[in-house]
């Protein structure tokens, strides 16, 4: 039981990641389409980044950085747990999150990604209650 429950971890985490970082990609691209004037972009970078400077968010690069912060660990487990794309370091509230190329990532336990999605979650929520976004009368689900 101790081994089939330790080869299914990776596996929960992977959909986890995976599961609630789609629901909060498409969030905010109805967002951003839903707003005067803008298109949706279908890339969640440049639809998260686009929002942010909509929005005139302050510190729009560190506030990209942790929206993105929960894509890329979810992007490193599906390549197996190997960073495919150029180094990065981020450091969220004192823990740094280490990305090194064609290096297994080491900051995917439960705690490094509740910890992630927790600091995303404070974006969303500015980006949610901005006034623009609150002005929005209807979101098309798609």
């Amino acid at each position: 039981m101790k081994s089939i429950l330790s080869d299914l971890n990776p596996n929960f985490k992977t959909s986890f990641v995976t599961m609630v970082q789609f629901a909060l990609e498409n969030c905010i691209e109805r967002v951003l389409e839903s707003l005067p004037g803008e298109q949706g972009l279908n890339n969640f970078s440049r639809t998260s980044k686009r929002l942010i400077e909509f929005l005139q968010l302050e510190d729009p690069i560190r506030k990209h950085e942790l929206v993105m912060m929960p894509a890329w660990i979810r992007n490193t487990l599906h390549a197996g747990g190997i960073h495919k794309k150029p180094d990065k370091r981020v450091v969220i509230d004192g823990e740094a999150y280490v990305f090194k190329k064609n290096k297994r990532f080491k900051c995917a336990s439960w705690s490094h990604i509740f910890h992630a999605f927790l600091h995303s979650l404070y974006v969303y929520e500015e980006i949610l209650c901005s006034e623009p976004v609150k002005a929005i009368k209807r979101i098309d689900p798609e």
